[in-house]
């Protein structure tokens, strides 16, 4: 999320920033209500957990501006790809999962096939946090949508 907040925010686009923050902390509270009552862990990544599983990606198609946009070259290792869109799937696709390296808890990410590998930016202590909310971008949509539907029907 750190990514887009930023190109947002840098692009003036305050209330988008604002918003996004918004849906992210209602899927934070909703998934924390689910843990909560029952009696789980938070359940927004357990898919992670079972050994890796393909991820749905999404990357904005307008390239970003100054240091963040040569780090965000670094990572995929060129210049992201561009869509006449907003918004684009890539064609590179990866797997995830969840995995204890060195005392941390991390999300490994592997190129599936010819993908691109993904390149730890600005450099290796990063790891891969500047695409860290783009790579699993597309489940997290759709894990939203399906909250939120949950939400509304528990309110009926």
């Amino acid at each position: 999320m750190v990514v887009p907040l930023i190109w947002l925010i840098a692009t003036d686009r305050v209330h988008a920033a604002f918003w996004l923050l918004v849906v992210a902390g209602m899927s934070d509270l909703l998934d924390g209500y689910i843990a909560k009552n029952d009696n789980t862990i938070g359940r927004l990544f357990d898919w992670y957990e079972n050994g890796p599983v393909a991820i749905g990606s999404m990357l904005r198609s307008e390239p970003f501006p100054g240091a963040l946009g040569v780090a965000l070259t670094i990572l995929y290792g060129g210049p992201p790809p561009t869509a006449p869109t907003p918004w684009l799937v890539p064609a590179d696709r990866y797997t995830a999962e969840c995995v204890t390296a060195n005392d941390a808890h991390v999300l490994m990410v592997q190129p599936v096939g010819t993908s691109n590998p993904l390149h730890p930016s600005p450099d290796a202590t990063w790891g891969l946090h500047l695409g860290d909310v783009n790579l699993p971008l597309s489940d997290l949509v759709s894990l939203v949508k399906r909250q939120g539907r949950a939400y509304l029907h528990a309110l009926r």
